[in-house]
C-alpha cells in the first residue's frame, strides 16, 4: 500500500524539521532529527526513548507522542513492504501508557438536553442523522445531497465512505415529510446538500456548535438543580417554623385545659396559673 500524504507530510516534519518555506510552524525542530542520520535498521530501543524524550521536552503528552511513532512506524513497514529494510526495528516495542478516560457516553436525557439548546440547522442535521443512520461529519452526514432521496419510494441512499458501499435506508413518513418541504423550500435542486449551516453555506465541522450547546445545557442544568435546592431549603425552612408554630399552639392549648380543670373556680393572677402549670409540666415530664 501507499503511504499517505498526511503521514508522508508528518515524517517528513518528524525527521526533517520544518522548512524555511513554514514560516509559521509551531514546531521548527523534528523530534526525531537525532536519528536523521542513521540507518532504519539499525535503530534500537534506545533511539525511540531519545525521539520520545525529545517529544516529551517539546511539550508533547504520551497521546501525541505514541501518534508521532507510529507515523514513524507506519514509513519503517512501508520500506519493509517495498523491501528497502529487512524488518521493522521498532515493530515490536509498544506504546507508552496513557491515561483512560471514562465513559463520554450520555444518557438519552442528555442528548434531549443538548438538543434543545442546538440550533435549528443542527437540530435537522440530528434528526436527519438519526433517521438515515449516518456517520456525523463530512464523510456522511454533511455530504448528503438531494439527489439521494427517492420521494416516490420514500428511500434514501447513501454512500458509506468508511466501507466504500452504499445502504438503501426507509425513514420515517414524519422525516420524510419534513424532508419534501425542505426539498421544496429548496427549489428542488438535487445538487444541493441537504445539511446545511444557519446562512446556507457548506458545514465541514459542528463540534463548535454542538460543544456550546452542551455547555447550555450543562449551564441550564446547574441553575435548575441550585433553584432546585433553594426550593427544599425554603420548604425545610417552612416546615421547620410550621412544626415551632404548632408546638406554640398546643402549649397554649394545655395551658387552657389546664386553668380550666384547676383554676375554674379560683380568681388566681396569671403568674401563679404559669407557675402552676410549670410545676405540673415538670411532674409530667420527670414521670
Amino acid at each position: 500500500h501507499n503511504l499517505s500524504d498526511s503521514v508522508k507530510q508528518q515524517y517528513r516534519w518528524l525527521v526533517g524539521g520544518a522548512r524555511e518555506s513554514q514560516p509559521r510552524a509551531r514546531q521548527r525542530v523534528g523530534y526525531a532529527e537525532c536519528i536523521a542520520d542513521r540507518y532504519v535498521d539499525s535503530l534500537d530501543r534506545r533511539d525511540l526513548n531519545t525521539v520520545r524524550d525529545c517529544a516529551r521536552d517539546g511539550g508533547s503528552s504520551n497521546v501525541t507522542i505514541n501518534k508521532w511513532i507510529d507515523r514513524l512506524k507506519a514509513a519503517f513497514s512501508y520500506a519493509v513492504e517495498e523491501d528497502l529494510i529487512p524488518r521493522n526495528p521498532w515493530a515490536q516495542y509498544r506504546p507508552l501508557p496513557v491515561e483512560r478516560r471514562g465513559s463520554r457516553q450520555g444518557t438519552l436525557e442528555h442528548f434531549l438536553a443538548v438538543y434543545a439548546c442546538l440550533q435549528p440547522w443542527m437540530q435537522w442535521a440530528c434528526r436527519t442523522c438519526l433517521a438515515l443512520c449516518l456517520r456525523p461529519g463530512k464523510s456522511e452526514l454533511f455530504s448528503l445531497q438531494w439527489k439521494a432521496f427517492d420521494f416516490p419510494h420514500g428511500a434514501v441512499t447513501v454512500f458509506m465512505g468508511k466501507v466504500s458501499r452504499a445502504k438503501t435506508v426507509f425513514p420515517i413518513a414524519e422525516y420524510m415529510a419534513e424532508a419534501r418541504e425542505r426539498f421544496r423550500l429548496d427549489g428542488e435542486d438535487k445538487d444541493l446538500y441537504v445539511c446545511r449551516g444557519s446562512r446556507g453555506q457548506t458545514v465541514y465541522g459542528y463540534h463548535h456548535s454542538w460543544r456550546k450547546a452542551a455547555q447550555k445545557a450543562e449551564r441550564a442544568a446547574r441553575l435548575a438543580a441550585e433553584a432546585e435546592e433553594r426550593r427544599l431549603k425554603k420548604e425545610a425552612i417552612a416546615a421547620k417554623q410550621a412544626e415551632k408554630e404548632q408546638k406554640q399552639g398546643n402549649a397554649k392549648q394545655r395551658i387552657v385545659e389546664f386553668i380550666d380543670r384547676n383554676f375554674a373556680d379560683c380568681n388566681l393572677c396569671a403568674a401563679s396559673v404559669a407557675r402552676e402549670f410549670m410545676l405540673s409540666e415538670n411532674r409530667i415530664y420527670n414521670a
